[in-house]
Parts: structure tokens; C-alpha cells; sequence
């Protein structure tokens, strides 16, 4: 593999898993405006408000469970195709819910859904990087994840207000939809020979951390820059 093919497999890969926990990050915050919707609406509690959220971390664990066992088992590429259908189905569950159980089912998907989301969109950043470059990588990606996110909450605010609750998850579900199709065609990255491996980026997904500062922003800019050149070239 020549180093401008190697590039531009790695801009693929680091772009797709960064654009699916951004999509990820947004429709999790999206519920922060529309759980006062559907307070009003079924007249629940803030224990069961509460209860309903709490609906996420715990799908979330749940996937963490057993997630790393299937990147590692099946590949990067069909488990981020699972996360994006799964985030798809959870997302137009909101829409769709009649009641407050099946809101928190809808939350509770949302959560293992996520937990798919960033057990493999790491995993697949962490194959492709040499260990030089994985720790802006990974930082980067879940930054942008942090970032993208905070749109959620107003995007979702000014859907409500001009369509209404159910309609705005409607229109959310392209989200996912949309992220879905570059995960058809990423390459998958999975190791086949797992002997060569020092250890399983699935299972052990470390970021370290930036001693310089300075020097780390410029190597930022100059990896950003080099992707770029990648996928235009």
C-alpha cells in the first residue's frame, strides 16, 4: 500500500467514525428540549423524567458489556452499520412513542446504540493511526463529538417549535440515515492475525495525554491538512 492510498484510507476511516459519534452526540442531546414535551403531554413526574434519562447511560453499559467482543469478532465496519440502523430505529421510536414506556424504550435504545457507536468508531481510528498520531486522533474525534453536540439541544428547540414533537424526530431519523451511507463503504481495519497485535484496540482504547500543548496544535493542523490533501488527491 503506497503512503497516498495509506492516507487516504486513514481520512475515510477517521472522518466516518468522527461524522457517526457527532450524529450520535446530537441525537443525544436532543432530548433535552423535547422531555419537557412529552412531560406536558403524558403529565409524568420528574422522577420518571429522571428515570427516562437515566434509560440511556444504562443501555449504554449494557452495550459495553459486550460490544468490544463484537468489533473484535465481526469487524469495525458491520458494527458502525448496526450503531447507525440501531441510532435510525431509536430516533424514529421517539417520533412514533405513545406512551412514557415507550419513550424510555426509545432512550434505551438510543443508549446501545451509542455504546456501538463509540466502541467501534474508536476501535477503527485506533487500527488505522500509529501510536505517534492516536492520541490527537481520538481526542479529535471525541471533541468534535462534544462540539457537533451542543447544536442538539437548540436544533431540536426550533424543530419542536415550527413542525412539533413527533415531526421533529422524524426529520432527526435522516441523521442517521445520512451517516449510514459512508459506513457502507468505509474499509474494514480489524486485524486478522491478532498475533501481531500487541493488544486489542477494541478492548483497550487509550488516549494519551498532550504534554505539549503547543507543539500538539501544530501537528493538529498539519494531520487535518494532510487528510484533506487525502481525500481531495
Amino acid at each position: 500500500m503506497t503512503g497516498q492510498t495509506q492516507a487516504r484510507r486513514r481520512a475515510r476511516v477517521f472522518w466516518t467514525a468522527t461524522a457517526l459519534i457527532a450524529v450520535d452526540t446530537v441525537l443525544f442531546t436532543m432530548v433535552v428540549p423535547a422531555l419537557p414535551e412529552y412531560q406536558d403531554r403524558y403529565d409524568f413526574s420528574d422522577a420518571v423524567g429522571a428515570l427516562i434519562f437515566a434509560a440511556f447511560p444504562i443501555g449504554m453499559l449494557a452495550t459495553a458489556l459486550w460490544a468490544a467482543g463484537l468489533v473484535d469478532r465481526f469487524g469495525r465496519r458491520p458494527v458502525m452499520i448496526l450503531a447507525a440502523l440501531t441510532l435510525a430505529v431509536a430516533t424514529l421510536a421517539f417520533g412514533l412513542a405513545g406512551s412514557v414506556a415507550l419513550i424510555a424504550l426509545a432512550r434505551l435504545v438510543q443508549g446501545l446504540a451509542s455504546g456501538l457507536v463509540w466502541t467501534a468508531g474508536l476501535a477503527a481510528i485506533s487500527d488505522v493511526y500509529p501510536q505517534e498520531e492516536l492520541g490527537f486522533r481520538m481526542g479529535l474525534a471525541e471533541t468534535a463529538g462534544g462540539v457537533v453536540g451542543l447544536a442538539g439541544p437548540p436544533f431540536a428547540g426550533v424543530l419542536i417549535a415550527a413542525v412539533g414533537l413527533d415531526t421533529t424526530f422524524y426529520v432527526a431519523t435522516a441523521l442517521p440515515a445520512a451517516a449510514l451511507v459512508p459506513t457502507l463503504f468505509v474499509p474494514e481495519t480489524r486485524r486478522e492475525n491478532r498475533a501481531q497485535d500487541e493488544q486489542d484496540p477494541a478492548k483497550q482504547l487509550v488516549t494519551p495525554i498532550c504534554r505539549d500543548g503547543a507543539d500538539e496544535r501544530g501537528a493538529g493542523i498539519a494531520l487535518v491538512a494532510q487528510d484533506q490533501r487525502a481525500i481531495g488527491g
